[in-house]
């Protein structure tokens, strides 16, 4: 199965793809992962669909990915079976990006 998982920033998408993706036995796909390069600088669209491209293409069989990157709808939702859009209350997300940005500082 194919699954791309997106939603707001802490609704909990890279938490729901990795349990999916262990339940499922499949890759999880993270696009931070393949956006981003040291120091925050951001891959350029051609390198990151390609990036993209090839970890889809190493699981035929399924992968979970999560993320938004619209730009990139073009490629995951041709190939995805279900797309999980999970869509929380304002105070949920904050609640949930609060403690996150806590967990990191800690």
């Amino acid at each position: 199965m194919k699954i791309n998982v997106v939603g707001t920033s802490g609704s909990g998408k890279s938490t729901l793809a990795r349990q999916l993706a262990s339940v499922l036995e499949v890759p999880h796909i993270q696009l931070d992962q393949l956006y981003w390069q040291a120091g925050w600088q951001g891959t350029p669209d051609d390198e990151f669909f390609a990036r993209l491209r090839r970890a889809m293409a190493a699981s035929p069989d399924g992968w979970v990915i999560d993320g938004n990157f619209d730009r990139t709808r073009h490629i995951k939702w041709h190939e995805a079976d279900v797309v999980i859009w999970l869509d929380l209350g304002f105070w949920r997300v904050l609640s949930q990006s609060v403690r996150r940005a806590i967990a990191r500082i800690v």
